[in-house]
């Protein structure tokens, strides 16, 4: 493994430190039950192999306020199991197709690469309605217990946005 593995493990969302993710879903035009599906999921694990890098998002344990959130929502997403919402890629750059993460129908294709400083990046696009490309940048802080995932969204029809969401590692 390389010093980008060092991100591996599981993450918990701080809400505290993270930007609102309003901008960003007013940005993609999200709908209701999407923009509070958002705001439950507050487990990031990350898994990386040779070959392989792997992001698991889910809501992690529920309380009981959230209890009814996901008869809301599309399921599928809020799982708590490992098969929550992932997304693999291989480290050679070679592209894979996913459901998109905005959940309208079509797929967006990304792929993983490191920027110049070695961070672990992930690239996505996607095409109408709402076309675009949305850049993930994975940046360990705070000696290692910190995870900065920086996120810039291009949209074809010129809206951008960028957030950071702060994860503190867990395990």
């Amino acid at each position: 493994y390389t010093a980008r593995s060092l991100n591996v493990g599981k993450w918990i969302k701080n809400a505290r430190k993270s930007d609102s993710m309003g901008p960003a879903s007013d940005v993609m035009q999200l709908n209701f039950a999407l923009r509070q599906g958002l705001k439950i999921i507050k487990v990031m694990k990350l898994e990386e192999t040779q070959d392989t890098f792997k992001t698991v998002l889910s809501a992690g344990p529920l309380n009981i306020n959230e209890m009814y959130a996901p008869l809301l929502l599309q399921a599928e997403l809020f799982r708590t199991d490992s098969s929550a919402c992932f997304y693999s890629y291989p480290k050679s750059g070679e592209t894979r197709q996913f459901n998109r993460r905005d959940l309208r129908r079509g797929k967006h294709t990304g792929k993983t690469m490191t920027d110049e400083f070695g961070n672990q990046m992930i690239e996505c696009t996607w095409s109408a309605p709402l076309g675009g490309r949305c850049v993930d940048t994975f940046v360990l802080d705070n000696g290692g217990s910190s995870l900065n995932v920086n996120t810039v969204i291009s949209l074809n029809n010129g809206d951008e946005c960028a957030y950071t969401l702060v994860y503190d590692r867990s395990e």
